[in-house]
């Protein structure tokens, strides 16, 4: 069978029908789909709004439609379209949603500060950093604090459960992983000047 050439005056759009729909359905439900993702994702409430950009895809599609007897108009429409489905995915979409995860949203807490993980932890971390994070178990928490003051230790929140975090550490940030279901947390030393201060604060009153 001779291959489809596409500036041949006798192809028509009837060559790519079957392939138009199919790209045509995959548009309207890409936007659905993006919305209801995010909708469900308490991490993404912030960026749903930019779901809203995917409903370009299916008005690109419809306008191609309407070039259906143009084949040359209609091919390059279609090709438009794919051009601004990757411009809008990586310039827009994909860095806000990266913006959710828990490692850009601690990058700051993270600089300078030595990491351990207890339990689980989001690989992400690790990659941030580009070393490898290691593990302790909860009965290491006193030493890791004690040669680090200002040290970190990663977690979740349904691992924390399991032990009883001493008074003298507390959790300084949590955020839910993106389209995953844990809870990222930082575990650190309570600041010795908040633990000095209060108590002077309490003298006081009385």
């Amino acid at each position: 069978m001779e291959p489809l050439n596409i500036y041949n005056k006798t192809a028509t759009f009837k060559s790519f029908k079957v392939g138009f729909f199919v790209l045509l359905s995959l548009s309207i439900l890409l936007p659905i789909a993006g919305f209801i993702a995010m909708k469900f994702d308490p991490s993404l409430e912030s960026v749903r709004g930019f779901a809203a950009w995917l409903l370009v895809l299916p008005i690109i599609n419809i306008l191609a439609w309407t070039y259906r007897n143009q084949l040359s108009r209609f091919l390059f429409i279609q090709g438009l379209s794919g051009v601004f489905t990757a411009v809008v995915f990586f310039a827009f979409i994909y860095p806000a949603i990266d913006q959710q995860n828990p490692v850009a949203k601690s990058k700051e807490l993270i600089k300078n500060r030595e990491l351990v993980y207890f339990e689980k932890f989001n690989p992400s971390y690790a990659f941030y950093q580009k070393k490898e994070i290691p593990k302790i178990d909860a009965d290491e928490f006193y030493t890791f604090f004690e040669n680090h003051p200002d040290g970190l230790i990663i977690s979740t929140k349904k691992k924390l459960k399991t032990v009883s975090l001493d008074e003298k550490y507390e959790i300084i940030f949590s955020a839910k992983d993106v389209f995953e279901s844990p809870t990222t947390i930082l575990i650190a030393k309570k600041s010795s000047k908040i633990c000095t201060v209060l108590p002077q604060l309490l003298l006081h009153k009385l």
